[in-house]
């Protein structure tokens, strides 16, 4: 995105407020009327064409209709279409894919692909556990949770559409998309409701979900506790710890295995060098791995990586895609600075955009520390101008007389404002009875206690990641000084325009 495609953006989405336009969301598709249908949504013949087949035949007159005017008359006759057999494949975290062919073919509901998918023979799962799980439409591009009543067939015929509206993908990149229908744990699932789950088949798709956002780096965390989970991985998938086949050797060429990409050290690097870091990746999971008590059993380990993982402030987030401004500095001051892309991750009780490629935290607060705002183009049909989310931070230890301003360009805006929004609604519903999800300090210390590993020691005890999460360089504290942030003061007047603000007037 230029300086100039930015300029068009804030001229109609400054402080003064975001423009008004209509919102262009994923279930705004037009109504769709079968004459003749059930009226019920949950209907065979109700869908995104109803199931059904009309056409007009002409018939006769009869001796019963001879008073009628007309000889001929046409008349609306409705019969079933038969639907049309497929297998549907469904992906899990483990890596593997559930085959489901379904009784109503292509015109299958999400609600219903998801109940034949935990009362398969392959998974087994109880009946509750259609509420723990959702079906998403993923790629790398775009990650979508379905609607109960969305047609996963229907969604990937429209991909193509989804990517134009929010993403950044070109024709190419479009055309060559191939989107996975995929089991995960469902966005609007508390981790209070998670942490009462006892069943060990879903325990273990959780860890598996946990562990692919470790792996790949969405969960940012200290190289000590890549290490500590890395460890509890190798006890859960290889069993106790054997000298003679778990060497340093083998831990550094299967090193990706246990570690996110960003951590592994360089395989080129020759071993006698590499053995003189005590502290190495490599040799971390191996020795960690060492102290896992042998007598363990695996639903244990699967228990304390979650346990771990669940006092993530981002845990259970919702993946999105953007870019944000950072101050020019040097030469840039002088050039066209480019902005950082980012990972938006957003759960039903906070927001933190985390730094991809660097695997930190940029900033992260709960809902209720700053307001939110979506504004749109001014320009509209211009590609390179995208949605802004506007979010206003009233204490971020910055300056407590003034608040700040982050603008976050994603064509996926509307749908973090979307997402944020009913988490609001439903928080709000929460607190009228009681009901809470918020992982304060007293609940995590709980937490880690739920599970004792005997003979385990400290090094199971806490994530340093959370335990050291206001240290300055603490991939967890937020990296104002990284951000262009507008300063507004106590009379909601811009007295600080950084970056594209300053050009915006």
């Amino acid at each position: 995105m230029t300086m100039e495609d930015r300029l068009r953006n804030n001229s109609s989405s400054t402080a003064g407020g975001p423009k008004s336009s209509p919102r262009h969301m994923l279930n705004s598709s037009p109504t769709v009327v079968i004459v003749g249908g059930s009226g019920d949504p949950s209907s065979p013949g109700d869908g995104e064409d109803g199931g059904f087949q009309e056409r007009l035949i002409p018939r006769k007159t009869s001796v019963e209709t001879q008073t009628m005017t007309d000889d001929n008359y046409c008349q609306r006759k409705i019969t079933p279409r038969v639907p049309k057999r497929c297998k549907i494949g469904v992906y899990l975290a483990t890596g593997t894919a559930v085959i489901i062919e379904p009784e109503k073919g292509s015109s299958v509901t999400a609600k219903e692909l998801l109940q034949t998918i935990v009362e398969s023979e392959q998974l087994a799962l109880p009946p509750f556990a259609v509420d723990m799980f959702s079906l998403w439409m993923a790629s790398s591009f775009l990650e979508v949770q379905l609607k109960l009543n969305h047609q996963p067939l229907g969604v990937r015929k429209n991909w193509k559409r989804l990517l134009h509206n929010y993403s950044t993908a070109n024709h190419s990149e479009a055309e060559a998309d191939e989107p996975r229908i995929c089991l995960r744990r469902s966005i609007h699932l508390t981790r209070r409701e998670e942490r009462n789950i006892k069943d060990s088949k879903i325990l273990e798709l959780f860890y598996a979900e946990a562990r692919h956002n470790i792996l790949s780096g969405r969960y940012p965390c200290e190289i000590e506790d890549y290490s500590t989970l890395g460890a509890l991985q190798a006890g859960i998938e290889m069993g106790s710890f054997n000298p003679d086949l778990h060497t340093l050797d083998f831990f550094r060429q299967n090193q990706r295995q246990f570690l996110p990409e960003h951590v592994c050290e360089a395989t080129w690097m020759p071993s006698f060098l590499s053995r003189k870091k005590k502290n190495s990746p490599a040799m971390l999971v191996m020795e960690n791995f060492r102290r896992v008590p042998p007598t363990t059993p695996s639903r244990k380990l699967v228990r304390k990586y979650l346990e771990l993982c669940w006092t993530l402030p981002y845990y259970g987030s919702a993946m999105f895609h953007g870019q944000v401004e950072s101050p020019a500095k040097g030469l840039w001051s002088f050039l066209d600075h480019p902005d950082n892309f980012v990972l938006v991750a957003i759960n039903n009780h906070s927001l933190h955009v985390i730094d991809y490629y660097r695997n930190r935290i940029l900033i992260g607060a709960t809902f209720e520390s700053f307001k939110v705002e979506l504004g749109w183009p001014a320009h509209e049909t211009n590609p390179n101008c995208f949605p802004c989310l506007f979010l206003q931070f009233t204490d971020c230890g910055l300056d407590n007389r003034c608040s700040r301003m982050l603008q976050i360009f994603s064509k996926q805006a509307p749908m973090m404002d979307a997402l944020m929004t009913s988490f609001l609604r439903g928080s709000k519903n929460r607190n009228a009875v009681g009901g809470y999800d918020s992982l304060d300090e007293t609940d995590a210390a709980n937490l880690n206690d739920s599970l004792e590993i005997d003979g385990a020691g400290d090094f199971l005890g806490s994530l340093r990641t959370v335990a050291h999460g206001g240290d300055e360089t603490s991939c967890l504290s937020n990296k104002l000084n990284e951000l262009s942030l507008a300063a507004f003061d106590e009379t909601n007047v811009c007295i600080a325009q950084p970056g594209s603000w300053a050009f915006s007037n």
